[in-house]
């Protein structure tokens, strides 16, 4: 009887090893993209459409050359646009929600350019750039550009070896989709929000898609498929493009996002600008995030997000959808609109061109 519960008790044991082996195997060591976050955005209802093509006249219009006020005010609030005809791309609405987690997820799949532009972010190794700036001084190296189409100035800042511009950028790009009458906004319609925070853009305005300025991001827009260069110049002054999903990404590894990201997130924050920051914001490296929201057939989040585009699409299946975008509210990291989610109107931050 004992040599039968001794070898009851072997095989009992063995039955535990091998199922704490499967589990080993099943689990794996896989830590990539373990620095990503959901955003926390609130429920989202979205409208979009890709750019119409612009006529000659368009690219000279006075209009674009205006003063930042005037330009400011000239459709600061989007309205149903009055001409179908003038649109060559459709809208679609549909809805969804944004998930709100503090748990990691995983980017999905992206498109060549996305790979091209190093933004295979487990194999990217960017040194940490250590804080410039803090209550008792300011070491950061900053620098100023000047938009030649409407005479704006910005303020811009370099982290680690990219040069940013420090404000977002708020040059009225005008182009009316087939309901809505411009494709950048003002925040709740008041242009002063477009001085203090800049405009709100649809991925299609972001990337130019109508090709007034470049043909780099030509068509982009919701499903719309597109092959953008892998620099797109898109709504940014000349000299300058939206950034890639991986140059967000090296911003994120320089201020340490790959370590804690709610704590590179707060160095990147305006000081005294955020609701749920208090006073742990501290914009140690000059960028200036401003909590401005976004648009999503409503004004939403202003003074607990931002949301910035990217030049790089998001593929569901073997179509273009969207975007990616680089987030910061409770937390930072990257998100990207999935087959539910049209172009919101998100913020833009333009990188300077490598020489």
């Amino acid at each position: 009887m004992k040599s039968v519960s001794m070898l009851s008790s072997w095989k009992l044991l063995a039955l535990v090893g091998a199922f704490a082996c499967a589990m080993l195997v099943a689990c794996g060591d896989d830590d990539s993209d373990v620095f990503l976050t959901r955003p926390d955005a609130g429920s989202s209802k979205i409208s979009s459409s890709s750019a119409r093509s612009s006529s000659s006249s368009d690219r000279s219009s006075s209009s674009e050359r205006s003063s930042s006020s005037e330009r400011s005010s000239s459709s600061v609030s989007p309205k149903s646009s009055s001409s179908e005809t003038s649109v060559s791309s459709s809208a679609r609405s549909s809805s969804s929600s944004y998930a709100s987690s503090s748990s990691s997820s995983s980017i999905r799949s992206s498109s060549s350019s996305d790979a091209s532009s190093s933004s295979s972010s487990s194999s990217l190794l960017v040194v940490y750039a250590e804080p410039c700036r803090d209550d008792e001084f300011d070491d950061c190296e900053y620098g100023t550009l000047v938009d030649e189409r409407d005479g704006q100035s910005y303020k811009t800042v370099k982290i680690g070896d990219q040069w940013w511009m420090a404000e977002n950028l708020n040059f009225a790009y005008l182009q009316p989709t087939k309901t809505l009458d411009s494709s950048s906004f003002c925040y709740d319609g008041d242009a002063l929000n477009c001085e203090k925070y800049g405009r709100l853009y649809l991925w299609s305005a972001a990337m130019d898609s109508a090709a007034i300025y470049s043909d780099d991001g030509i068509g982009c827009g919701y499903e719309h498929d597109c092959s953008p260069a892998e620099r797109v110049q898109g709504v940014c002054p000349q000299g300058w493009h939206v950034p890639t999903r991986g140059e967000f990404y090296v911003l994120y590894q320089s201020v340490g996002g790959t370590v804690d990201s709610v704590v590179a997130k707060k160095k990147l924050m305006a000081v005294d600008e955020w609701r749920n920051c208090g006073a742990g914001c501290t914009d140690s490296y000059g960028f200036t995030v401003l909590p401005v929201g976004y648009f999503d057939e409503k004004y939403e989040d202003l003074g607990t997000n931002a949301l910035f585009w990217s030049s790089t699409p998001y593929y569901l299946g073997s179509s273009t959808n969207s975007a990616y975008y680089m987030y910061v509210n409770f937390y930072m990291g990257f998100g990207s609109d999935d087959e539910d989610k049209a172009n919101t109107a998100k913020s833009v931050r333009c990188i300077k061109d490598e020489d």
